[in-house]
């Protein structure tokens, strides 16, 4: 578990869009493997 009291506020903003970015990605990939599976 990251400490974000470690990272400066702007380290922190980073690491936020950060995860809201890998999470909009893995969204994506589900997306993608379903419309696959449905073509399959």
């Amino acid at each position: 578990d990251i400490n974000l009291n470690l990272l400066g506020e702007r380290g922190r903003e980073e690491v936020m869009g950060l995860i809201k970015f890998l999470k909009e990605k893995l969204q994506e990939a589900k997306e993608l493997e379903a419309q696959n599976e449905r073509v399959a």
